[in-house]
């Protein structure tokens, strides 16, 4: 299913579950003015396929313990295949990567690594990712402040 194939229905619901993923079943039928039967429908369907990923909640990190935020860029020095995939799947386990981007240009990839402060990103950079093979180089740019924090679109 692709969003050719999303009708205004479909598009009604994403934009309510992006904004508020909380919203019950009946809440959303409401606001969609469709039967709760349908609307359950609909949203198992998106599930299923896999329009809708996961429900998610947004917590301000300061106050859980990290504070610290860094784009962290790597170059890596063999380019193929192997060493592609390699890289992503030891770096999508480290509980500190938030989201990682195979990208073009001068790096290859980007983290956005979250920590709670500049001694954790030490540790994570010395015992966790200085340790994957093929990393020609890294680099760090540390988040001074954060004017948006956003996980939805307009459909």
């Amino acid at each position: 299913m692709s969003q050719k194939e999303l009708d205004n229905t479909d598009i009604s619901i994403l934009n309510l579950i992006q904004k508020d993923a909380r919203l019950t079943h009946k809440e959303i039928a409401y606001k969609t003015n469709k039967s709760l039967s349908a609307t359950q429908a609909r949203v198992r369907k998106l599930m299923e396929n896999g329009i809708i990923k996961k429900f998610v909640t947004l917590l301000d990190r300061k106050r859980v313990g990290r504070g610290l935020a860094v784009f962290t860029l790597i170059k890596i020095n063999n380019c193929n295949l192997e060493a592609l995939v390699d890289i992503q799947q030891n770096t999508n386990a480290f509980e500190e990567v938030m989201e990682c981007f195979h990208v073009s240009g001068e790096n290859d990839f980007i983290l956005k690594v979250v920590v709670g402060d500049i001694d954790d990103y030490n540790d994570f950079i010395m015992k966790k990712l200085s340790i994957l093979p093929n990393i020609a180089s890294v680099k760090s740019m540390f988040v001074i402040a954060e004017s948006k924090y956003e996980t939805s679109f307009k459909l």
